[in-house]
């Protein structure tokens, strides 16, 4: 019985000491959920710590006047301010959120207003409204808080094991211009209704993370090769038709989870210039046919040299699902499997063994398989 105590006090303390690291630590880009979410993958649980900085943790020593709930709003430099969130908390039927704790209130930094965190300066860095009933399109005042660094405005899951997200956000429409945020890393808007992102998104040069799949976009931005600080792109489970940018694309050396799966690019996959990148994940699956033909978008071959070059790979995954046009060994690996294994690549040389018979293929194979996609 005293051991069984000392395991379960030691337990705690671990917990807490964990806990502790999270508050103190490090701010990951994105939810621990996030590239779980956008896999569909538990087995990519925890890859968002790959991906992350230094936020906007730091602990504030602050003299309040007797009267703590002063309203700073008074203030001229914070006027703008709280009059753009409040546009903001209008345009997307604030008074229906699941949640819009004190948002109207005072000052939105020092009264806590749901889902904003802002910095030592009193200015907002944070928005984060994650699966709270949002509705309605983004108005121009959101380009507007100059002092943004991160935007978090994506539904997590539409459904989980049967059931229903109860507090979908579905944002609509365009986005705004946010060529205002000079300091802006994230924007998150997966899993929305949304049918453009900013026109002129390239001109956000510190973005970082640029997710917003499962939208209703049919376009990319222009001149998106711009974001040369780039680490994670998914555009993944959209109406997007275009020739695929790969000269954007090899601008975006920092790359780290390259999705645009799920639309339909066409034109030529493969350039020398590929060779620049080191992706985790680099997703160019095509949509699910729905005429004969219809599938075959993307050509050329896909180079081993390529792939022998991307050692970060080795840890994710490559999918030319439902790329019929492509030829090579690469393809023939992926044509009917979401996942493809660089492991079975560096293991065979040739990943076209696996395309043969059923009966041909190990259990590893299926394992991996598996393993990765329950």
């Amino acid at each position: 019985m005293i051991q069984t105590n000392c395991v379960a006090i030691h337990m705690r303390l671990l917990f807490f000491l964990q806990l502790l690291s999270r508050l103190h630590g490090s701010v990951v880009i994105l939810p621990d959920d996030y590239i779980w979410r956008t896999t569909g993958s538990a087995w990519f649980e925890g890859r968002d710590a790959d991906v992350a900085f230094n936020g906007y943790s730091e602990d504030c020593n602050r003299e309040f006047s007797t009267d703590n709930l002063l309203d700073l709003t008074s203030h001229p430099s914070k006027n703008d301010q709280h009059a753009n969130l409040m546009a903001v908390f209008n345009a997307l039927d604030g008074l229906n959120w699941k949640r819009n704790d004190n948002w109207g209130i005072g000052d939105p930094c020092f009264q806590g207003w749901y889902g904003v965190v802002c910095d030592c300066n009193g200015d907002v860095v944070r928005i984060s409204l994650v699966d709270n009933a949002l509705s309605g399109n983004l108005p121009p005042q959101l380009g507007q808080i100059t002092h943004l660094s991160e935007i978090y405005l994506q539904t997590s899951l539409r459904s989980s094991q049967g059931y229903l997200n109860p507090s979908p956000n579905q944002i609509t429409g365009s986005m705004p211009s946010l060529s205002d945020l000079r300091y802006l890393r994230v924007l998150d808007v997966s899993l929305n209704k949304v049918t453009s992102l900013p026109s002129d998104i390239r001109l956000n040069t510190n973005l970082e993370v640029l997710s917003a799949s499962g939208n209703l976009l049919t376009s990319l931005p222009t001149d998106i090769g711009q974001l040369v600080k780039l680490k994670v792109l998914e555009l993944n489970d959209n109406n997007i038709s275009a020739v695929f940018p790969i000269s954007d694309i090899c601008q975006m050396t920092k790359i780290y989870v390259f999705n645009i799966g799920n639309n339909s690019f066409s034109g030529p996959l493969f350039h020398a210039c590929l060779l620049l990148l080191n992706p985790l994940v680099f997703d160019v699956a095509g949509p699910h046919p729905t005429a004969v033909g219809s599938y075959n978008l993307l050509s050329g071959s896909f180079s081993k040299t390529v792939i022998q070059g991307w050692t970060n790979i080795n840890g994710g995954y490559l999918s030319v699902y439902q790329q019929f046009g492509l030829t090579g060994d690469i393809p023939d690996a992926c044509l009917d499997l979401r996942f493809c294994y660089t492991s079975n690549f560096n293991a065979h040389g040739n990943l076209a063994w696996i395309a043969g018979n059923p009966g041909d293929v190990p259990d590893i194979v299926y394992e991996t398989i598996n393993l990765a996609t329950q």
